[in-house]
């Protein structure tokens, strides 16, 4: 559920164990990989540091827009890997906080612009949102995942918010498996309603 346009950090013992003062300093942010809209990474200086502490002291990352890192049963996630001094790692988050907010009442969800309620029939692992047309609204190929899941009068919908910037736009849409290979034709809209 990460989205090309988030930030995400890391957060600790090693760095204070603050998960908002981390969103404030540039050493904590993790950097998008300039071609894939699915990675992140950091250089970390263990000079930066609090005195004696190690990410052995446990650590995880925190999203701007959808809060710590989780497990797939809604666990807390913190991480005691040692690494030595130069060494790199690829490190997996599988959900965030957001994912299992979700509320009582489909009318108290607030929204970003405007709405695409999708029933999903694609058999698709992970559907994915690509929009082209007047803008390149949710970023490079693959595009944006859902920005949750709602059931309405018994029906379950994935949706994704499109951005108050957005309103008004003509897109062509097409849904993917995430860049794993398959994709649906293009569907024409105008950002004018739900």
């Amino acid at each position: 559920g990460t989205t090309s346009d988030d930030r995400i950090f890391i957060s600790g013992a090693f760095n204070g164990n603050d998960d908002e003062a981390v969103k404030t300093d540039a050493r904590w942010e993790l950097q998008q990989a300039p071609d894939c809209d699915a990675k992140w990474g950091i250089y970390l200086r263990p000079s930066d540091f609090v005195a004696g502490k190690t990410l052995a002291d446990g650590y995880h990352f925190v999203s701007m827009n959808q809060g710590v890192e989780r497990s797939l049963k809604n666990d807390t996630i913190i991480r005691t890997e040692t690494y030595a001094t130069g060494s790199r790692t690829n490190v997996t988050v599988v959900r965030w906080k957001a994912y299992f907010d979700v509320p009582l009442n489909p009318d108290e969800v607030k929204h970003d612009g405007y709405v695409l309620y999708i029933v999903d029939n694609s058999g698709y692992d992970d559907l994915a949102l690509y929009a082209w047309g007047d803008a390149e609204a949710f970023g490079g190929w693959p595009g944006v995942q859902k920005t949750g899941e709602i059931e309405i009068d018994g029906q379950k919908y994935k949706y994704f918010d499109t951005g108050e910037a957005n309103k008004g736009i003509g897109l062509n849409l097409i849904f993917n498996n995430n860049n794993n290979g398959s994709q649906l034709g293009d569907y024409h809209v105008t950002l004018d309603k739900d």
